[in-house]
């Protein structure tokens, strides 16, 4: 994840900062995925908390597919 640099000129890429306008040090941004993962870590336990996870994780493929399919048309 590029969280500053946009990559080079020739190469279509971009950053957190040039997508969102907020520029985030890798430590912050560890901290919150742990965060976010020990949030999740709890769900497992249930049967309705692992529904909701795999929701969530449908949804995840769901748009990366559909990012896949326009980036490669």
């Amino acid at each position: 994840m590029n969280l500053t640099h946009e990559g080079p000129a020739d190469v279509v890429s971009t950053s957190v900062r040039a997508e969102s306008g907020v520029t985030i040090t890798p430590p912050a941004l560890l901290d919150i995925v742990l965060e976010e993962l020990e949030a999740r870590r709890a769900l497992i336990d249930s049967v309705e908390g692992q529904a909701t996870l795999r929701e969530e994780y449908r949804r995840a493929l769901v748009t990366l597919a559909n990012w896949f399919a326009w980036t490669h048309q």
